[in-house]
Parts: structure tokens; sequence; C-alpha cells
């Protein structure tokens, strides 16, 4: 095979979507980067700096992200929502992860309520593969618009 006839074929398989996971739970990091690494590109990382710095060195958008609420320094709320308004395929897509504390299932409720339809999501710890596959789910635009439109 030529080199080009090689690069070729690496261009023409499908992109699998690009997932951003921001968690301090190595545990649950390893969990999902095992459980969604053969349909996604997963990128982790532990913190709020560390997702911004991956948002800015990304080759490309990232399609979703997966956050933790409780996380060191800048909790998963602020980050998420940072996150939305600096990069526009995250503003449908955002999922934000909680195990339940004090006063944070109420903020999650609240933000979720604010975002509108389903462009703000929430998955409670713990979770099985089946939950995490559907909340991770990119949500196409349109689809989004038309939930929306029907909600209004």
């Amino acid at each position: 095979m030529l080199p080009w006839e090689a690069m070729a074929s690496v261009d023409s398989r499908p992109l699998r979507p690009a997932l951003l996971v921001v968690d301090d739970d190595s545990a649950v990091v390893r969990f999902i980067e095992r459980a969604l690494r053969s349909d996604y590109e997963v990128t982790s990382c532990s913190d709020a700096k560390g997702a911004m710095l991956a948002v800015s060195q990304a080759r490309r958008p990232f399609d979703v992200v997966l956050c933790d609420v409780n996380l060191p320094g800048t909790n998963g709320l602020e980050l998420v929502k940072r996150l939305r308004s600096t990069v526009p395929s995250l503003a449908h897509n955002a999922v934000l992860m909680t195990g339940g504390g004090v006063g944070l299932d109420d903020a999650v409720d609240d933000a979720i309520a604010r975002a509108g339809g389903d462009a703000l999501r929430r998955l409670d710890k713990p979770f099985t593969l089946d939950d995490l596959r559907a909340a991770v789910r990119p949500r196409p635009l349109s689809r989004i618009s038309n939930d929306d439109a029907a909600s209004t």
C-alpha cells in the first residue's frame, strides 16, 4: 500500500464523537474511558483548569462534555457554563454527573431548568453502562431546536 492510499483509508473512516470527561475520581474516569473508547474519542481531565486547557488544545471541537459537579476549585456547574459559552458544539451536549450532596442536587436541577429542553442533562452516580451511554449520546442541533420549539 502506498502512503497516500493509507492516508485515504484513514481519512475515509467516520470520526467518532469527541467526548470530554471531567472528574477528579480516577476510578470513575477509568470506567468511562474503558466503557466508551470504542465509540468515542475520549479526553479526560481532573479539574476545570485541565478541561479548559484540553478545549484550547483539541484538534477538533468536543461533541459532548461529561462533567462531575463536585470538582476541586471551580465546580462542575460553573465549568459547564464556561464550556457551553466557549464551545458552540457543547451548548446542547453537556452532562452533569452528581453523587448528590448538600445543596448540589437543587443547584443541578436549577441549572438544567435554566438551560431549557434537554440541552443540559444529569447523570446520577452510581450509574449503569446503559445510563452512561444514553447520557453522552450527542444530540443533533436540529432535534434540540425542534424539541425546544415544541415545549413552548
